[in-house]
């Protein structure tokens, strides 16, 4: 048995072809995941233990509101030196959910895309207050100070000077899936340790 994603056709028609048994599961939204983990333990004949997997993943998703409501963007596998055509999360991707259940304001929910390309005079006119790399792996400090300091040099960026420019890494950042949990502790964490909130 195979647990396969959309947009994989080309895989799941090869699976198909040599009679192993596909299971296609969505996962754009939390909602989603948690429906997939119901799905794929009642598939292995282990509901209970996916509805107590499933209720947990609901509950670790709880909202949990900062104390005030800053305008947050999350970029997505950005290069150092890059700030022409940088990747950010919109609205209705789970990165939105998970920035609305902080009670922060994502600051490309109004975007036309889900997942904008945006030039570096697009996300000064949004102005965030903080901004947050997301990255696929950890990496070095000289690396990730590189990274932030690309920000720095555009001036009246709130998010640089407030100091708030932070990375979160591990694989678990870019897909949906039973470790969004742990994505939204690093980000509320990451956020809580902004100057904005000390005291």
């Amino acid at each position: 048995r195979y647990i396969a994603l959309p947009g994989e056709e080309r895989l799941i028609s090869q699976m198909s072809e040599l009679g192993i048994d596909v299971l296609v599961v969505q996962h754009e939204s939390l909602d989603d995941v948690e429906t997939s983990i119901r799905t794929i333990a009642g598939r292995m004949d282990a509901e209970l233990a996916g509805e107590e997997v499933a209720s947990a993943f609901r509950r670790d998703l709880a909202p949990r509101p900062l104390p005030s409501s800053p305008t947050v963007m999350l970029t997505i596998t950005r290069d150092a030196g890059n700030l022409g055509e940088v990747l950010v999360a919109g609205p209705g991707t789970f990165y939105d959910e998970l920035l609305e259940r902080l009670g922060v304001v994502n600051a490309f929910a109004g975007s036309e895309l889900r997942y904008p390309q945006v030039s570096a005079e697009g996300i000064l006119r949004r102005r965030p207050h903080a901004i947050i790399e997301l990255q696929p792996k950890t990496l070095s400090n000289a690396a990730e100070r590189r990274l932030l300091s690309d920000w720095r040099s555009i001036p009246y960026l709130p998010a640089a000077e407030q100091e708030c420019l932070r990375v979160v890494a591990g694989d678990h950042t870019l897909l949906p899936g039973p470790r969004a949990t742990r994505l939204y502790r690093e980000l509320r964490q990451a956020l809580l340790s902004c100057p904005m909130f000390a005291g």
